[in-house]
């Protein structure tokens, strides 16, 4: 647009003020890319606004599963149970859980009628032991929100 701008050899006089006005601007070098940092410099105080908040979620998030016993009590609980439930095998005697192992409870059918699923029963032993959801909910409150803002928009914002 800007080439043909510059390139028109149309009278002055047969243009309109839109057309004469466009026609100025292209007359001005590296136009294009000033625009750009304009429209980037416009946009660039809400962008960081907006990141800071969704930095200031993720930390606190951060900070919260640093701190809480619950989800340690619970995760230790899982570990327990693997371990009982795999004694003998190759994965028994294990000294740590993935996040993602605990998700897999939730596919491992009890043999205990009372409880569906694995997940079901370490549930129970849970509340057993003092940790329910209200309290993993209030010690890990911020955890929702930090959900609602994915990482990869949070990257590439820094990009």
């Amino acid at each position: 647009e800007v080439r043909k701008l510059q390139a028109s050899t149309d009278p002055k006089e047969e243009l309109t003020r839109v057309s004469l006005f466009l026609r100025g601007l292209a007359g001005i070098p590296r136009i294009v890319a000033k625009v750009e940092v304009m429209e980037f410099l416009s946009q660039a105080r809400e962008k960081v606004e907006a990141l800071a908040q969704d930095l200031r979620v993720w930390a606190g998030c951060c900070i919260q599963l640093r701190r809480t016993t619950g989800l340690r009590k619970l995760m230790a609980l899982m570990l327990q149970v693997g371990n009982f439930v795999n004694f003998g095998s190759a994965r028994g005697g294990a000294v740590g859980i993935r996040v993602s192992s605990m998700l897999k409870a939730a596919q491992i059918r009890s043999a205990d009628p009372t409880a569906r699923t694995l997940l079901h029963l370490v549930a129970r032993f849970a509340r057993q032991r003092g940790i329910t959801p209200t309290s993993l909910a209030e010690e890990l409150g911020l955890v929702p929100q930090a959900a609602r803002v994915p990482l990869s928009t949070v990257t590439q914002t820094l990009a």
